[in-house]
């Protein structure tokens, strides 16, 4: 929060406070909040048809990957052996990562 709204909350301990009143007033946050992160761990997205814990109401689906986990793949068999076991592949600047 404080790196998106630094005039609102200046200080990261600013930040901190409001987060323990939004998690006073609504209990459940914290957990749905670990689930989401666990979900698009696990699964590398969010969204679509399907997909506990969130289903958006225009059933997008949102690619998540963590830049520590991409590796460069070579555009034959690794490409294709990941895309087989729907393993996620990105292009980035015309080059495929996975």
């Amino acid at each position: 929060m404080t790196l998106t709204y630094p005039d609102t909350f200046p200080t990261m301990r600013s930040a901190i406070d409001i987060q323990e009143i939004y998690f006073a007033l609504a209990p459940g946050v914290p957990k749905f909040q670990n689930a989401v992160r666990q979900y698009a761990y696990d699964h590398h997205y969010l969204g679509g048809v399907g997909g506990p814990p969130v289903r958006p109401p225009l059933r997008v689906q949102a690619l998540v990957l963590r830049g520590d986990q991409l590796h460069p793949v070579d555009r034959g068999r690794q490409r294709l052996w990941r895309l087989k076991r729907k393993m996620p592949v990105v292009e980035i600047n015309g080059k495929a990562f996975g």
